[in-house]
């Protein structure tokens, strides 16, 4: 018989723990908001941020945030001297993802209906080219 892919996951989260408790928290808060189940998995937002960091990218643009789940991985791949800027339409999943962002500790700054903020540095904010752009509604993401 083939394994569950379900199953694979949950087990690779245990054995390599890929996913701590901001983010287990961000997915749990997803289903709470009766958000879709379009997340990526733990293994593939620790690839995120493995490839973000692994790039030496400090500029994301991510289309789509939800729940921030993605997010949160992008900007600790970024770092603390990186910037998120996350797109995302609905103003109720934009709080949620708000929340996740201060539970996980990162600095990613969101507004919804499809503008752009990115992190405030002495109250300006600055709008810079991204290095890594991301997609989680298709499932891409691109060196820039």
């Amino acid at each position: 018989t083939q394994p569950d892919p379900q199953a694979v996951d949950q087990m690779f989260n245990e054995v390599l723990r890929t996913e701590d408790e901001a983010l287990a928290a961000a997915r749990q808060s997803a289903v709470t908001a009766g958000m879709p189940a379009i997340e990526v998995s733990a293994q593939h937002g620790k690839l995120l941020s493995l490839l973000v960091a692994a790039t030496g990218a400090t500029r994301v643009l991510e289309i789509g945030t939800l729940a921030g789940y993605s997010t949160i991985n992008l900007a600790r791949g970024a770092g603390a001297a990186g910037r998120v800027i996350t797109l995302e339409y609905s103003p109720e999943h934009a709080e949620v993802a708000r929340t996740n962002f201060e539970r996980a500790g990162v600095a990613v700054g969101i507004e919804s209906g499809g503008l752009v903020v990115v992190r405030h540095q002495a109250g300006i904010v600055r709008v810079e080219p991204a290095q890594v752009i991301t997609d989680d509604f298709h499932g891409t993401a691109t060196r820039a």
